[in-house]
């Protein structure tokens, strides 16, 4: 069982309060209409041999009508069987997921909006088309949340006092990374969770 001290408990109310303030914020409104460019990419990242239907821009919206549109339909193998990731819905009628919703301790919100089902009851990416169809690497259907703790300090000279870049007189921010072992892209740590809502991670003792 996962034990957080007292002091990282205590960020509960503060985090809290900040999630509210980004789903309310109008700029977030507009990021989430922007066109999402990476999971439009011809190659699956895990499997390049899996190349997508390449969808223009203006047929990203689910409004636009696409009547050419042949979804690539994908799931990694190391889903297919997981005991964490969800059953194939779409073949395995034994158990209803319900979406937009918290399904038996698996929060299947979206942070933005509430996410549309298609024709089959499958959940749609809210940010339009990506040329495939299934999880790919992903467990379950719908949302796959993950958290992404940003870590940074002061970058310290000798003398133990804030460094400062020569060149604009600031002082130098440092934070960790990880470099992908799958695509070889730099990137903020994190993980994936399964269970639970996203408040109850902090609440975990």
């Amino acid at each position: 069982m996962l034990r957080l001290s007292p002091r990282l408990s205590n960020l509960f109310p503060a985090l809290q309060m900040y999630s509210r303030a980004v789903v309310l914020n109008k700029a977030f409104d507009i990021a989430t209409k922007r066109l999402h460019q990476k999971c439009r990419n011809a190659a699956y990242p895990l499997d390049p041999d899996v190349k997508r239907f390449p969808v223009p821009d203006a047929k990203v919206p689910w409004e636009i009508a696409f009547d050419d549109y042949t979804p690539v339909n994908y799931t990694h193998p190391s889903v297919w069987n997981a005991l964490w990731a969800d059953p194939d819905i779409r073949y395995d009628h034994s158990r209803k997921l319900n979406f937009n919703a918290i399904d038996n301790g698996v929060d299947r919100t979206s942070y933005p909006n509430p996410y549309k089902l298609n024709e089959d009851g499958l959940p749609l990416n809210p940010q339009g088309r990506t040329g495939m169809t299934g999880r790919g690497s992903l467990g379950r259907w719908g949302p796959n949340h993950a958290a992404d703790p940003i870590v940074t300090r002061w970058k310290l000279d000798v003398q133990k006092k804030k460094a400062i870049n020569p060149d604009s007189g600031k002082f130098i921010l440092q934070f960790v990374a990880i470099k992908r072992r799958d695509t070889n892209e730099w990137a903020i740590p994190g993980v994936r969770w399964l269970l639970f809502s996203f408040f109850d991670i902090f609440w975990l003792s």
